[in-house]
């Protein structure tokens, strides 16, 4: 796949394109209906297949104090996009005059002049231009208009246990994350919710008590909520079995928020390495402990129950 980063790089191809927008963060079981249908319209009808993004969100501009958690970086969202045979991705710059165009101006100097569009597919939620005024019934009658089609791409619905119905979002799936509920966004994702970050240097209170723990730096992806819970670590080729500890510490006074993972019969160095937790499910709350010896009890437990729910789930 290529990748254009600004769109005053991308020169305006020969060919014509199957083109969707969207910020689509964690690149969820809708958005992979979108991509879907966005490559099936360009194999049918000889097109280039594009999908243009934003390099963050764009109410970080508008309204940062509104702005959601990120569920993933721009480049592991570039590689989920790419395994679904897309030709280009065109990563735009949030800007204030982008995001501030009116509808008219977005179709006209963005869709028109940008890209020899034939069809455009968006979600039925799908909204552009100032205040979000353009939606996918506007790019209908502007399609009739210039030229292009566009397809309409129902909403994804789930049946989740304990929420009943819900329609497929990144809004869902940052809300199950922060309830602690990492099996349930992981279907709505339809692959594990995950996390990457960086090993940076910790306080060695793991490798004390006789369980080393890798502590991560994950920037400004969203953690689940605070507790204890099993997870895959993914090293360079490898994975391995996890506990991995969201919080604070309460029984060493340690209040401010870290993420801990003991990667179980893992021996080697890890400082500065990139490793990838995929989330099972969370085994417990953080509390604090009466002695050491009682929390070390408490460990040993929570990597034999992280052991047996990811053996389960395997099955």
């Amino acid at each position: 796949m290529k990748v254009v980063y600004g769109l005053e790089h991308f020169d305006r191809p020969d060919k014509s394109v199957s083109l969707t927008i969207g910020n689509f963060d964690g690149v969820h079981l809708g958005h992979q209906a979108i991509i879907s249908e966005l490559v099936r319209q360009a194999r049918n009808k000889g097109l280039l297949s594009v999908v243009m993004t934003f390099e963050f969100h764009p109410l970080r501009l508008i309204n940062p104090r509104k702005a959601p958690a990120v569920l993933m970086s721009l480049e592991r969202r570039l590689e989920l996009i790419e395994e679904f045979g897309v030709d280009i991705a065109v990563i735009a710059h949030c800007t204030e005059s982008l995001l501030n165009m009116s509808r008219e101006d977005f179709v006209s100097r963005i869709l028109v002049e940008h890209f020899k569009l034939n069809v455009i597919v968006e979600g039925e939620n799908f909204h552009f231009g100032h205040k979000g005024r353009g939606n996918i019934d506007y790019l209908d009658c502007e399609g009739k208009r210039l030229g292009f089609d566009t397809v309409k791409v129902n909403e994804r619905k789930i049946l989740l246990p304990e929420y009943g119905e819900q329609t497929i979002s990144s809004t869902l799936i940052r809300s199950l994350v922060s309830e602690c509920r990492v099996d349930l966004a992981g279907m709505c994702l339809g692959r594990r919710y995950e996390l990457i970050g960086r090993v940076v240097s910790g306080e060695g209170l793991g490798r004390g008590l006789g369980f080393p723990t890798a502590n991560l730096d994950c920037g400004e992806l969203m953690l689940p909520g605070f507790g204890v819970y099993a997870c895959k670590a993914c090293i360079d080729d490898r994975c391995y079995d996890a506990c991995v500890n969201v919080g604070p510490a309460p029984t060493f006074d340690r209040f401010r928020t870290g993420l801990e993972a003991h990667i179980i019969d893992f021996s080697g160095a890890l400082y500065d390495k990139r490793i990838k937790l995929l989330f099972y499910r969370r085994i417990r709350d953080i509390r604090r402990f009466n002695d050491v010896k009682e929390l070390t009890m408490q460990i040993s437990n929570d990597i034999e129950q992280a052991k047996f729910i990811i053996r389960e789930e395997e099955r």
